[in-house]
C-alpha cells in the first residue's frame, strides 16, 4: 500500500512539474512571439506595425524581384544606401527608377553590364548565380527578368532629402534586414502624421483626407488628384 501511494505521489509530482515547465515554456514562446513583432515592427518603415503585410498594391503593385541580395552584409562591409541607390539624392518623380545602382554592382564585383547581350563575370562574388535566382551557367546571359511597376503616387525624394530626412524615416531600418521587399516601401500612415495631420492618425484617415481635398479644392491649392500621377 506504501508502494502505491509513492508511486502516485512521484505520478502527481510529475505531472505538476510537466504543468509548470508547459506554463514556462508557453511563458517563453509568449516573449519569444512578442521580441519577434517588436523586432520587426522596429525594421519596418514607420506606421507599419498593423501591416505587416506590405502597403498597399493599388499604390505600389506587386514586383517581382528574382535576385539574391542582403543589405545588412554590404552594410557591415561599409556600403550606404546611395552607394547603391545614387539617384534617389536628386529623384523628383516616383515613376524615376532608383533601385539598385549596376554600375555600383560592377564596381565592387568585378563585372561589366556595359552590354547585357555580353555581360563580363566576375570572379567569386561576381558570379552570375550569387545574385541572380534561378540562373544556370548554360542560361549564357539569360536571367530572370527584375519587374518593379512605377507606383501610383506623386513623389520627390530631393525635396525630402534636402530637408535631412534620412531614408530609414520612411524606409525602416533596411540596414537590418536581408533581401528588401514591398515591406520596406512607405506607409500613408507615416507619410500623414508628418504631413500636418492629428497624431495619433486614425484607423480611418479617409475622412480627414478629403476634408483636407475639398477645403484644397475650393482654395484652389491643389494638385489634380483624378490626372494620371506615373509616366505612360
Amino acid at each position: 500500500m506504501k508502494t502505491i501511494r509513492t508511486q502516485v505521489a512521484w505520478l502527481l509530482a510529475s505531472v505538476a512539474l510537466a504543468a509548470a515547465a508547459a506554463v514556462v515554456s508557453g511563458q517563453g514562446a509568449r516573449a519569444d512571439a512578442r521580441a519577434t513583432v517588436v523586432a520587426s515592427a522596429w525594421v519596418l518603415p514607420p506606421g507599419a506595425a498593423r501591416d505587416a503585410t506590405g502597403p498597399s498594391e493599388v499604390i505600389f503593385p506587386t514586383q517581382q524581384v528574382p535576385i539574391h541580395f542582403d543589405h545588412a552584409v554590404h552594410h557591415a562591409r561599409g556600403a550606404t544606401c546611395l552607394d547603391c541607390h545614387p539617384a534617389a539624392r536628386t529623384s523628383r518623380r516616383a515613376s524615376d527608377r532608383i533601385g539598385w545602382s549596376v554600375a555600383a554592382c560592377d564596381r565592387c564585383h568585378g563585372t561589366s553590364h556595359a552590354d547585357l547581350r555580353n555581360v563580363a563575370r566576375g570572379s567569386g562574388s561576381g558570379d552570375c548565380a550569387l545574385c541572380h535566382e534561378g540562373y544556370r551557367s548554360e542560361d549564357g546571359n539569360g536571367v530572370k527578368r527584375v519587374v518593379v511597376p512605377a507606383p501610383r503616387l506623386r513623389f520627390d525624394h530631393q525635396v525630402h532629402a534636402s530637408r535631412n530626412i534620412g531614408c530609414g524615416q520612411c524606409h525602416g531600418a533596411v540596414q537590418r534586414v536581408g533581401k528588401a521587399s514591398r515591406l520596406r516601401l512607405p506607409r500613408m500612415r507615416a507619410c500623414l502624421t508628418c504631413h500636418d495631420l492629428p497624431d495619433p492618425l486614425p484607423d480611418d484617415p479617409m475622412p480627414l483626407l478629403l476634408e483636407w481635398y475639398e477645403d484644397a479644392r475650393q482654395s484652389e491649392r491643389y494638385d489634380d488628384f483624378n490626372a494620371m500621377t506615373i509616366a505612360t
